[in-house]
């Protein structure tokens, strides 16, 4: 493929000094959770980093409205969040979905089932009058992959996909991550949230796949640049 070079980095989970050790030249691509964070995230990132940075946010960056506000309201970091949306960089499309499936909203695990609310706004019609207020900021909502964004995202075209949640090349993947790679034509998926550093693929073998561990560094070639502290859970099926 013609690409500009891309690092991805795993959840940093408040620590990002590691990415001055990604190549210089390339690309850098957080796929989400940077919370705990006390401060905006681009006042955590090291030097020569930021003009080159791209994230999604992870479910743990809603856990508490400061870690949303220091990273999605980061004025430094506007235009550079690919959550929901697909840019240009370089030569290829990237698209992102960060956040996760959540069982109460819509749950594609091993098929891609029908949303029971579609849309925070059709969740939200469900509460009683005086739960209403402030409810998009319910700890139940934060962080859900809703099948309104995830459906717009499927009608574009991306050559990569950028996500928090795995795909089913991860013994605790989703259906929904492979059918979106699928309609989008994507070719490489990569995703944080396991803690886990590994290769493989999905849709009968013809989309790639990557997850890359705890504060680790993984290049689009697929070479680890650096592995992930640890890992939890099970890894690729």
């Amino acid at each position: 493929m013609n690409h500009p070079g891309i690092t991805f980095a795993g959840d940093t989970h408040g620590c990002l000094d590691h990415l001055i050790e990604a190549p210089p030249d390339d690309i850098i691509i957080h796929v989400g959770d940077f919370a705990p964070v006390d401060r905006p995230v681009s006042e955590l990132l090291p030097p020569g980093v930021l003009e080159r940075f791209y994230f999604i946010p992870g479910n743990h960056d809603y856990d508490r409205p400061a870690y949303r506000e220091c990273l999605l309201e980061d004025p430094a970091l506007a235009g550079r969040c690919l959550h929901g949306c697909v840019l240009q960089i370089g030569k290829l499309r990237v698209a992102g979905l960060g956040g996760i499936f959540k069982q109460r909203m819509w749950y594609p695990q091993k098929r891609l089932t029908a949303p029971e609310y579609p849309s925070p706004e059709d969740y939200i019609r469900t509460l009683p009058k005086k739960d209403r207020p402030g409810a998009g900021s319910s700890r139940r909502m934060r962080g859900a992959i809703w099948y309104s964004m995830w459906a717009q995202l499927a009608c574009d075209r991306a050559d990569l996909l950028v996500t928090h949640e795995a795909p089913t090349s991860h013994a605790h993947g989703f259906a929904g991550i492979d059918e979106l790679a699928r309609r989008l034509g994507a070719t490489t998926v990569v995703h944080g949230h396991h803690h886990v550093d590994y290769a493989g693929t999905v849709c009968g073998g013809s989309v790639r796949v990557l997850g890359v561990g705890l504060r680790g560094l993984t290049r689009l070639d697929g070479r680890v640049l650096r592995a992930g502290m640890r890992s939890r859970g099970q890894g690729p099926r």
